[in-house]
């Protein structure tokens, strides 16, 4: 037994070297060990965009030094976490001391806090080896809120309204939903998502004054949108009935709201002619000749912002 064990021991031979220990013993083959960073080293994780949106992706790089200063061996294996998304790879080998991996945000918005860990570089808690991604909703700091028309007419109608989502550093920021509600009418939606110009688009349907939100993370933003109150018309035909082939004048009086838009103003004399008097505020006398007797209907509209408000009046015409 002795002379066997001696043998034995003659064949067995142990081979060391970083990353890869091997023992042969009647020829068992050899286990390998993945390569770490040694004890005292540094890991310095980085992302070339700290803002992306949902679904967006972006490549980390974590460079690994140890405690001389110089790169860690080709092949050491560095392992990324995240608490948002993912990472794929999840553990990547080091070339020249640095390994890459890539970051895909997902659906969800929110903020991303990438870690790299090998060995005995850290412990997970130093902030070298972590990096912060802003996805989604949560990188929105304003959201700049405008209605298109701003104000409809009294029969009501429809308004455009267009949310453009901003982050701290003035920029628009693409795929982030926004949601919107309104004090009145109708929302054609109520969540829209940023098109690549970083703006949303929903469709509000009122005949009441309406206050417009939208909001994005934490930011919001409102609008009004405000309905228009027609002009008032006063027709007033001459005192004295005017007679036919001579020149009458009858007095229109368009009346207008404050904030209200100054309408286009246009006369039907009842006798098949007609006239355009251009924008009107305030009193106008409009100068017509019936050229035969009777009773005519003097109709006057007032058109602003697509809105048109009609009036009429008996003029009665004499020999």
């Amino acid at each position: 037994m002795n002379g066997l064990w001696l043998r034995a021991k003659g064949n067995v031979r142990r081979r060391a070297f970083v990353g890869v220990v091997c023992l042969t013993v009647f020829g068992v083959g050899c286990d390998k060990l993945p390569l770490m960073a040694p004890t005292a080293s540094t890991i310095s994780i980085s992302v070339p965009a700290s803002v992306i949106e949902l679904g967006g992706s972006t490549q980390v790089q974590a460079v690994v030094i140890e405690e001389a200063g110089t790169p860690v061996h080709n092949g050491t294996v560095v392992r990324f976490t995240t608490s948002l998304g993912r990472v794929d790879p999840v553990e990547a080998q080091t070339r020249n001391g640095v390994a890459t991996t890539t970051f895909f945000a997902g659906n969800v918005s929110g903020i991303a806090a990438i870690r790299a860990i090998s060995g005995g570089a850290t412990t997970g808690d130093d902030a070298s080896n972590v990096v912060e991604i802003t996805v989604g909703a949560a990188a929105a700091s304003a959201i700049v809120l405008s209605a298109n028309p701003s104000t409809v007419p009294a029969t009501g109608g429809p308004v455009t309204l267009s949310a453009s989502v901003v982050d701290e550093s003035g920029n628009r920021l693409a795929n982030v939903p926004v949601s919107f509600s309104t004090t009145a009418g109708t929302l054609s939606a109520g969540t829209a998502t940023t098109d690549a110009t970083g703006e949303a688009r929903v469709t509000l349907t009122t005949d009441r004054p309406a206050t417009v939100t939208a909001r994005a993370g934490s930011a919001t933003a409102t609008v009004a949108v405000s309905v228009a109150t027609p002009p008032t018309i006063t027709i007033t035909p001459p005192a004295t009935a005017p007679r036919a082939g001579v020149a009458t004048v009858i007095t229109v009086l368009i009346g207008v709201t404050a904030g209200n838009p100054v309408p286009r103003v246009t006369v039907d004399f009842g006798d098949g002619s007609s006239d355009d008097l251009g924008i009107v505020t305030g009193t106008r006398g409009v100068a017509h000749t019936y050229s035969s007797a009777g009773t005519y209907i003097f109709t006057v509209s007032a058109t602003a912002d697509g809105n048109t408000t009609s009036s009429s009046a008996a003029v009665t015409v004499v020999p």
